[in-house]
């Protein structure tokens, strides 16, 4: 596969590359991720190589599908999965979402433990694989 020769797509590239670690937010859609976050993914596989990867879902299933399914996606991308997740699930997704009038602090109270937690992992491998890359 040739690298893309589009502005936009190798401002992107260069961006990722920079990271050493990765939250992806996305809403589940149809037992699965958004096909954006997936051609987000898939051409730029030298990019996503050996850094730690976690998901924060939501919709009205919590994102559980478009949780799960980045680990194939990332195993097949050669990330490091974080086991720990982050759910919006769908009473405070409806609460909070598109349909719903209540703001998205009223849905912290289910979120920030799981999302101490997760931040918690993902710097604990980052750490670990950017002390594994310069040794």
């Amino acid at each position: 596969m040739k690298p893309s020769k589009n502005p936009n797509v190798v401002a992107f590239a260069e961006a990722i590359y920079g990271f050493d670690g990765l939250i992806f937010v996305t809403r589940g859609f149809n037992r699965s991720i958004t096909a954006s976050l997936k051609n987000a993914i898939d051409p730029l596989y030298p990019h996503w190589v050996h850094k730690p990867s976690r998901v924060f879902g939501y919709g009205s299933m919590g994102g559980a599908f478009a949780i799960r399914h980045p680990r194939n996606v990332g195993a097949a991308a050669e990330m490091v999965p974080v086991s720990s997740m982050v759910m919006l699930g769908k009473p405070d997704f409806f609460r909070v979402g598109p349909w719903g009038s209540k703001p998205l602090e009223s849905a912290e109270p289910a979120l920030l433990p799981a999302t101490a937690t997760m931040l918690d992992h993902l710097l604990r491998w980052t750490k670990a694989t950017v002390a594994a890359k310069a040794g």
